[in-house]
């Protein structure tokens, strides 16, 4: 019986009969889903920086010219966030690191479905939006969970 710390690998190789490494499957969707997760948030973050009305508007919430910068805002903190977690995704060592970054991502999505929730009820997103931007943060949120459980 093996026991995980902070210290294992995320991606535990084990020798085949052959000599070669081999990583399991788990361990192998653990780390492409963190791998997704990263880049899909840095990309996002990338869109809504340099286009933030185009970017919106694919999630049906309209921004002004005054209000552009809060997108600008949130595209910045995405391009952050999804970096930290790709770059340290690919040292197995520091699993301790990758793991705040995961519960970083986590929160980060869940207050955003909770804005979400509250521009819902009080009129100021519409449901497309809400659906829309929420589905992602959602999808986000799972990954994370995905991330987190094989840490």
């Amino acid at each position: 019986m093996s026991t995980v710390d902070s210290t294992t690998p995320l991606n535990p190789a084990s020798k085949a009969a052959d000599g070669t490494t081999e990583t399991s499957s788990s361990a192998r969707f653990a780390i492409n889903t963190i791998n997704a997760l990263g880049i899909i948030r840095a990309t996002a973050g990338a869109m809504a920086l340099i286009a933030p009305h185009f970017t919106c508007n694919l999630f049906r919430i309209p921004v002004t010219a005054n209000t552009a910068v809060i997108a600008r805002l949130v595209g910045g903190r995405d391009i952050v966030i999804g970096d930290l977690t790709w770059t340290a995704s690919k040292d197995p060592k520091d699993r301790s690191e990758l793991r705040r970054l995961m519960w970083a991502n986590v929160a980060t999505d869940a207050m955003d479905i909770g804005a979400l929730a509250y521009g819902f009820a009080t009129g100021t997103v519409s449901r497309a939006g809400a659906v829309l931007f929420g589905s992602g943060a959602l999808l986000s949120v799972a990954m994370g969970a995905i991330g987190l459980k094989s840490l």
